[in-house]
């Protein structure tokens, strides 16, 4: 806030009645019109400028690499086609894979098992904790029990 007690020579002078539409209007419309324009023409450029490095980053699996894995992968494939109990639980897996896959689950499951992890994780811990106590008790009433049996 300016304080004009400070300044006794401090006045605005003005004779024009305020134009309060006028004063409301920051850019004429050519300019808003240029101004979109410009925008519009410089985000398309962005735009495909990064779909362009997008896909010249998106790296292609050497054919060498896929015949490598089916040679060396011949044997677990192999075994579990051959297998009815890892087949089966192949074709159970794989199809709930497929299902959670279609309903789009995998965000919702994702929660829910960092959900369980995390109280797992903090189960494991206050057990940890208290058998590290116990430990620690026992650790105490050993070294009694060992100073008495020294008298």
């Amino acid at each position: 806030m300016v304080d004009r007690s400070e300044d006794p020579d401090f006045e605005i002078s003005s004779n024009d009645d305020l134009d309060f539409p006028a004063s409301l209007t920051v850019l004429t419309e050519s300019k808003q019109a240029d101004i979109l324009q410009r925008f519009k023409r410089e985000s398309d450029a962005f735009y495909l400028e990064a779909k362009r490095s997008t896909v010249m980053t998106t790296a292609k699996v050497p054919y060498w690499l896929l015949v490598l894995l089916i040679i060396l992968g011949w044997n677990e494939a192999l075994t579990i086609v051959t297998s009815p109990i890892y087949f089966m639980l192949f074709a159970v897996f794989g199809s709930l894979g497929y299902i959670v896959y279609l309903l789009n689950l995998w965000g919702p499951i994702e929660r829910m098992l960092r959900v369980v992890l995390n109280e797992a994780y903090n189960i494991g811990k206050d057990k940890l904790m208290e058998s590290m106590e116990k430990v620690k008790e026992q650790g105490v009433e050993l070294k009694a029990l060992g100073e008495k049996k020294k008298e």
